[in-house]
């Protein structure tokens, strides 16, 4: 892989505070990651922004409850009516800075990741901030790409630029974890917990613990990866799908080896920056120089289909993929595609969708 491609490929991420390091990275490697609330009157829809999303680049996706929350550069926009219109949540509202990376849903709560403010949280399913949370709480690094909660939002792990964070008492105190304690890298990209094991994607390796964060195990090349920059991981069972700058790694044992898929396969690209799986379906999203869409598999990788702007993505360049009741909503760098048909055709919201004319062309058919 050449730097340029490397560069290239965190542009499109829209991650320009990474570069440096990134940059760095790959020269000493080559020297040597259903609501019961009532739908918002239009009145109460953001102004600047037409019943649209805060911003067309969006960074993830969750759905929960009927309830679309995109993570934009420009703020956090829902949409309490299955995408037809979405409010905008800023730092008026109460949002420490506009740039939103993650998003994750626990019953009523939301946990919103941003870069240069740290964590944000909402009780009330997005309607209001109710604290925000960063350096002078203990969190590592106010860069935070992703964020992950349990046990009613008394368990917070917030992955930073310097390590993973973790609260064991709703965000009062918190305990960072890096490279002393066995993480692939300080930079940590994505984190889950899946039956009381921590994953961490990070930028040299995917680490996986087993004792509650006392110490981590990072999987490798060496254990079959593509490549060691890791962006995203899903756990299904005993599977684990690590989605990485060099394709797609599963594994069907705990992680001590994957089998590495890549566009050999039919996927978009081998940048893999989002990945879910739902009832033995793969769906991926990737990005790259050398093309990009959401891929999906139903041979558990052997083979992918890779949809693309041609059935109707806002833009080949997709940041993540969330799948809910057979419904794929794609966060692109062109605006959030949803289909409602595996794939076959999406219809894109923009930061200009929204109101009764715009909705007249709402279709697939």
């Amino acid at each position: 892989m050449s730097l340029s491609a490397v560069i290239f490929s965190i542009s499109l991420r829209n991650i320009f505070p990474f570069t440096f390091f990134l940059v760095f990275f790959v020269i000493n490697s080559l020297q040597c990651s259903s609501s019961d609330i009532s739908e918002p009157k239009k009145e109460e829809y953001s102004e600047g922004t037409p019943y649209g999303l805060g911003s067309n680049i969006i960074n993830s996706i969750f759905v929960k409850n009927k309830i679309i929350y995109a993570a934009t550069n420009e703020g956090l926009s829902i949409s309490y009516d299955e995408g037809k219109n979405f409010i905008n949540r800023s730092i008026e509202d109460g949002l420490p800075v506009m740039d939103i990376k993650d998003i994750f849903i626990l019953d009523k709560k939301v946990f919103i990741a941003t870069w240069g403010g740290g964590l944000a949280i909402s009780n009330d399913e997005g309607k209001s901030i109710s604290k925000t949370l960063d350096v002078t709480n203990g969190i590592a690094s106010n860069q935070c790409n992703s964020v992950f909660a349990a046990n009613n939002g008394q368990e917070i792990y917030a992955a930073t630029d310097s390590g993973l964070s973790v609260s064991l008492d709703g965000g009062k105190t918190f305990s960072t974890k890096t490279k002393a304690d066995g993480l692939g890298s300080d930079a940590v990209r994505k984190v889950i917990v899946d039956s009381n094991i921590i994953y961490a994607a990070t930028h040299d390796g995917l680490s996986i613990s087993t004792d509650d964060g006392k110490s981590f195990q990072n999987k490798t090349t060496e254990n079959g990866l593509g490549i060691n920059m890791t962006f995203d991981i899903f756990v299904d069972g005993g599977d684990i799908y690590a989605a990485t700058m060099g394709g797609l790694g599963i594994s069907a044992d705990g992680g001590n080896t994957f089998n590495n898929v890549n566009s050999y396969s039919g996927l978009g690209s081998n940048y893999i920056f989002g990945i879910d799986v739902k009832s033995d379906t793969i769906y991926a999203a990737t990005s790259g120089p050398d093309g990009g869409g959401v891929s999906i598999s139903t041979d558990n990788g052997e083979t992918f289909s890779n949809k693309t702007s041609e059935e109707g993505l806002g833009s080949d360049y997709v940041n993540d993929v969330f799948v809910l009741n057979e419904t794929i909503y794609a966060a692109t760098t062109g605006g959030l595609s949803i289909s409602k048909d595996n794939g076959n055709c999406f219809i894109n919201k923009t930061s200009g969708t929204g109101g009764e004319e715009e909705d007249e062309g709402d279709s697939c058919e």
